[in-house]
């Protein structure tokens, strides 16, 4: 077959093959030390991390405009974050004894006209690709979950050696208790 691979040399990309052939050639017995590179959550990203338990690299064209885009927005940003605070407020300081819901009405109005504004500077049709409402969508809920890193190009590893080790943070869930707003 024209183009079959017979051995890997360093420094050089590979794409397609099989698995099976993959760990022959190389006599690795399971791929934690495979990083995989791909475009896709669904078809590259998921299937390598729970099938092979590869480490994974998602490719996020979008992200740069995203970053900027909030970067730009910053005020806009803290102003959404201030009026969420506010509405959750609002709830956590009723007393428990109290009858009728907090007024938030100018709030809600308030922080909807702020994040229609901040998606439409996003993107006009979907918002950002990450955060819905400064919560995480699915897409981001899915990246978290599959991809060890993430970025707008595969050039950004070029700032990293080839042993640097990404390290993610551990997230916290909150949880509800007797006694505690947390």
């Amino acid at each position: 077959m024209p183009g079959e691979v017979k051995k890997f040399e360093k420094s050089v990309v590979y794409q397609g093959g099989s698995v099976e052939r993959f760990y022959e050639m190389t006599g690795l017995k399971h791929g934690n030390h495979v990083l995989y590179v791909g475009d896709s959550i669904n078809t590259d990203v998921a299937k390598s991390s729970l099938r092979e338990a590869w480490r994974t690299f998602l490719i996020v064209p979008e992200i740069a405009k995203e970053l900027k885009t909030w970067d730009e927005n910053r005020n806009l940003v803290k102003l959404l974050r201030k009026l969420n605070e506010q509405y959750r407020y609002a709830y956590i300081s009723q007393d428990k004894d109290e009858k009728a819901p907090p007024k938030v009405e100018e709030i809600k109005r308030m922080r909807e006209a702020a994040r229609a504004l901040l998606d439409e500077r996003l993107n006009q049709k979907f918002g950002s690709l990450f955060s819905t409402n400064l919560k995480n969508t699915e897409f981001s809920k899915k990246t978290a979950q599959h991809a060890d890193i993430y970025a707008a190009s595969y050039l950004n590893l070029l700032n990293y050696t080839p042993h640097h080790n990404f390290q993610t943070q551990h997230n916290i869930i909150r949880h509800l208790s007797a006694g505690s707003d947390e």
